[in-house]
């Protein structure tokens, strides 16, 4: 019998990724082309969903000619891809619209009237209190009624690519259960769409696709999109799950009380447990369902967190760049070098990581701060600072997991993204939150995930997490230092008062910005 191939796609915010997997998990090949954002005037940052569509077809393309694979091998085309956004579709799936995605503000105010009228109910059916669609739809609806009245079904762009190489159409258009809590629409628990919150804000509830299992069939490759693939016609289209939930999956983190701390550009953790608990208390952590059945992620996020560091490196270290460069480091080792020698805490300085609003808990005043610096601060304080503020939000974020959730023992990190090769903040942020600090064997956890939710749709592999630690080992690890993390608590909690005690004057200055320039 031949080898047989499942393909995974990752349609992210900076690139679409391909990989190819045979059925032992190993990637074959990564094809990766980056993404085209367009801006239509203020605070209007947008994709088009075609452009999706094409990065993906010209990518699957060149991994199967590169490999040589025999296209009647492919078993299955499976997706992962960015959360949150709206694109709409007309009855035979012509986009009605851009994809509006959570870099887009031109909803905010929007957002803004509906939490504050409707935050509660979202949080206790949809789990979330950082929605990124419904208020994309409310947009459409009062800005531009054309595209609303025209747009047969509202989705994220995973689902339109999905569509387009399926020949879907509207009446049979569809959204995987992973993610659409993210939309702020959801009846969760219940896997569906929430009619009280439609009622609520006004929506129309059959403007939404149903509802199908991360490892539902969508659909079958046209011959058009095949020809466009290079494949045949006929390979199944796998439902998948958005990005986080399949790099949760390809990590082998789906077991109760594991956290899986995503160091990107949009810096967060995720952590596994056994039922469905709406954060009304603390109106922090976001609850998804899980790739799954019968286990549920909880989560927070810093907005841009991860551009961040480029930002300080770009705008105050031109020398250390120049010196990692005569090195052949990069600039953050040599960052990480010399901040190593300021003590923990660096001396009291304290930064705020947020610089263009807090998600989780929703606050779109919040502005990046520093505070507590004197003359005898350096450029390195500075730096370690920005690292243990990430570490601090973390340790919140845990410290609210086990105050909900006190039955559950979160005993384990796993470590994905960028930020992972740091052993020097690796170490900052296991001090901080007192748990261990792991890396994986391999860095392609999202379409593995995805891969593994293919695999599973076709009959390939029988128990998804089961396969996941089969094909994913931990690494190194890291232990906290008992010591510093004792110490750097006195630093969590005042992390944690200065949101409370700047509250207003982040608010005054939101005003302030919106004044007109003299």
């Amino acid at each position: 019998m031949s080898e047989k191939y499942i393909i995974a796609c990752d349609l992210g915010s900076q690139s679409v990724k391909t990989a190819i997997y045979n059925t032992r998990g190993q990637s074959l090949n990564m094809i990766s082309k980056d993404t085209k954002i367009y801006t239509f005037g203020p605070n209007a940052l947008v994709y088009q969903g075609d452009d999706f569509y094409h990065l993906t077809t010209e990518n699957i393309q060149i991994s199967s000619k590169t490999l040589k694979i025999n296209p009647k091998d492919v078993a299955a085309i499976s997706f992962t891809g960015m959360g949150g956004g709206i694109i709409g579709v007309d009855e035979n799936w012509n986009p009605t619209s851009e994809y509006t995605n959570p870099l887009d503000s031109r909803d905010q105010p929007y957002f803004s009237q509906m939490m504050k009228n409707h935050s509660e109910l979202i949080r206790l059916k949809s789990g979330t209190g950082s929605p990124m669609g419904a208020n994309k739809i409310l947009w459409f609806k009062n800005e531009r009624p054309d595209i609303y009245k025209k747009s047969k079904k509202f989705m994220m762009v995973t689902q339109y690519v999905q569509g387009k190489l399926v020949g879907a159409k509207a009446n049979n258009a569809f959204w995987e259960n992973s993610s659409p809590a993210l939309s702020g629409l959801a009846d969760t628990v219940n896997n569906n769409w929430s009619d009280e919150i439609f009622k609520a804000l006004k929506i129309d509830i059959e403007k939404l696709p149903k509802i199908v299992n991360t490892t539902c069939i969508v659909g079958t490759l046209t011959k058009k999109a095949a020809d466009d693939c290079g494949l045949v016609e006929g390979i199944p289209v796998i439902a998948g799950a958005w990005d986080k939930t399949c790099d949760f999956l390809g990590s082998g983190a789906n077991v109760i009380g594991s956290i899986v701390d995503n160091s990107a550009t949009y810096p967060g953790i995720m952590a596994c447990v056994d039922k469905y608990i709406p954060d009304i208390k603390y109106n922090t952590l976001e609850c998804n369902p899980s790739a799954i059945d019968g286990l549920w992620l909880i989560s927070t996020y810093i907005i841009g967190g991860g551009l961040t560091h480029k930002w300080f490196i770009d705008t105050f270290c031109k020398e250390e760049s120049e010196e990692a460069k005569r090195a052949g480091v990069s600039t953050y080792e040599i960052l990480d070098k010399k901040a190593s020698q300021v003590p923990p805490g660096s001396e009291g300085l304290l930064f705020v990581p947020h610089l263009n609003g807090r998600a989780t808990p929703s606050d779109t005043d919040v502005r990046g701060l520093c505070i507590g610096f004197t003359w005898t601060h350096s450029k390195e304080h500075f730096y370690r600072a920005i690292l243990e503020s990430i570490a601090f939000d973390h340790a919140n974020a845990l410290n609210i997991a086990k105050a909900i959730y006190p039955h559950i023992d979160f005993n384990k990190i796993i470590v994905l993204g960028g930020g992972a090769s740091s052993n020097y903040w690796n170490q900052i942020k296991s001090d901080i939150t007192g748990i261990s600090y792991y890396r994986l064997n391999r860095k392609d956890t999202a379409t593995l995930g995805a891969a593994i939710i293919g695999g599973k749709a076709v009959g390939i592999f029988e128990d998804m997490q089961k396969a996941a630690q089969e094909f994913t080992k931990t690494t190194d690890a890291i232990q906290p230092v008992n010591k510093q993390h004792k110490y750097y608590q006195n630093y969590v909690k005042e992390y944690d008062l200065l949101f409370h005690d700047l509250k207003e004057m982040y608010r005054r200055l939101t005003e302030l910005r919106k004044l007109p320039h003299p």
